[in-house]
Formats: structure tokens, C-alpha cells, sequence
């Protein structure tokens, strides 16, 4: 592993601005629309590594800052032919009920080198299951590879990783560096399009066997080690 968190890469270059089309204002998620949306909420600490896997996904580039505060994303994506806007909400904190009523999927986030942001996915798993059955959503699980070092050597194995996912009833597990993009797109793609064929989306009924998700990437060389998904 190189100094820069996954393997070979450096992280020093850093874009932290997102471009306007990737906003959403309150606006834009009061109003109706005729467009279905995918609905993907995103948890986990601050340290987590949770805003960097947000930004590589809406802009094909790395940013190593984890802002405390929610956001709100949008993309547009097209589903077997059909365009759907799927809708990012980032949560700075714990899951409320609104947060629970609102998601189609959701994707807890972990650096597998801080043991504290694995253990609080544990607490936020609870908390958003106190509030709505998990089995009414989507899961995925992602363990970050972008701050592991030398320095800052992995302290989350594969073993506890996996019996988590299992913990967590029809969870994918994957891994993932934002600093190039390994696993990133797969994440969302995959995550949103299993909210579409388990007919959990707003707004219009699944088409009959859905495929994932027809996003437009950059591809990545993807090392010997890099995992995902599982269940």
C-alpha cells in the first residue's frame, strides 16, 4: 500500500467543489416530477470516508475532506431505457424517522482503518431499524480503503467485514478507493438498482427484470486484492 491510502496512488490532488447539475436544492425535492427517482441515502462517521465516496461518484474525482454537515445529490441515470433521477442524501448524523421513510436503499460507510467508524455502523444500523424494518430497504455495506498506510495500517479484516453484512440481513459488501475510483460506481449502481427491482422506487411501477444501473465511467485498474461484492 502506498502512502496515499490505496495502492500506488497518492492523494494530493483534491477537487472540492462539486458541479451545480450534482446540487439539489429543497426546491427540486418538494416539487412532483414525472421522472421516477431512485432514492439512496448515505450513513457513517466523520471519519468514515463517506463524502469522498459521494464526490468520486457525482464527479470522477478525489476529494480527501469528510464535511460534518448533510448534503444533497442528485444524478440522472437511465434504467432499461427509461431515465430516473437518483437522489443522494448524505446524513452529517444519526438516521431520523424522516431519513427512514424516505430511502429506497441505503449504504452504510466504514474506513477500514479506524475501528471507531466500524463499530458506530453497528449503532446506525439500530438506529434506522428502530424507526422502519430493514428488510423494506436496500443495504450495502463499504469498507474505504483511501486512508490506509504504512502509518495507518488496516484494522478491519475481511472475516469481521463479512460477518456484519451477514448481521445486517441482505447486505452486499464491498470495497472501495475513491482516490481512483475501484468499486465507486459499482456501489450506487448496484445499490439503486436493487431498490428498482425490489419495487421500492417513487413515483412508477418496475419494469419487468430490471438491469443494474446505465451509468457512464471512467474505468480503473482494479488491483488482485480489491473485493466487493458479497453477501
Amino acid at each position: 500500500w502506498g502512502a496515499g491510502g490505496c495502492r500506488g496512488v497518492p492523494r494530493h490532488h483534491l477537487t472540492p467543489l462539486l458541479p451545480a447539475e450534482a446540487l439539489v436544492n429543497s426546491q427540486e425535492w418538494t416539487l412532483g416530477r414525472s421522472v421516477p427517482e431512485i432514492r439512496l441515502g448515505v450513513l457513517g462517521s466523520s471519519k468514515s470516508g463517506k463524502s469522498a465516496l459521494v464526490h468520486r461518484f457525482l464527479t470522477g474525482s478525489y476529494v480527501g475532506l469528510e464535511p460534518t454537515e448533510s448534503g444533497q445529490f442528485k444524478r440522472e441515470v437511465t434504467v432499461d431505457g427509461q431515465s430516473h433521477l437518483l437522489l443522494i442524501r448524505e446524513e452529517g448524523g444519526a438516521p431520523d424517522a424522516k431519513f427512514a421513510s424516505w430511502v429506497d436503499a441505503v449504504i452504510f460507510v466504514f474506513s477500514l482503518e479506524n475501528e471507531s467508524s466500524f463499530e458506530e455502523v453497528t449503532q446506525l444500523h439500530a438506529l434506522l431499524s428502530g424507526y422502519r424494518g430493514t428488510s423494506e430497504v436496500a443495504l450495502a455495506l463499504v469498507g474505504t480503503q483511501d486512508k490506509i498506510s504504512s502509518s495507518n495500517p488496516r484494522v478491519i479484516e475481511d472475516a469481521r467485514a463479512q460477518a456484519l453484512c451477514g448481521d445486517m440481513k441482505r447486505c452486499l459488501y464491498y470495497e472501495t478507493c475513491a482516490t481512483y475510483g475501484l468499486n465507486v460506481d459499482r456501489v450506487f449502481n448496484e445499490g439503486g438498482a436493487r431498490a428498482r427491482l425490489s419495487g421500492r422506487c417513487s413515483a412508477a411501477p418496475p419494469p419487468p427484470a430490471p438491469n443494474c444501473l446505465a451509468l457512464v465511467s471512467v474505468p480503473v485498474p482494479v488491483p488482485s486484492r480489491a473485493r466487493g461484492p458479497s453477501y
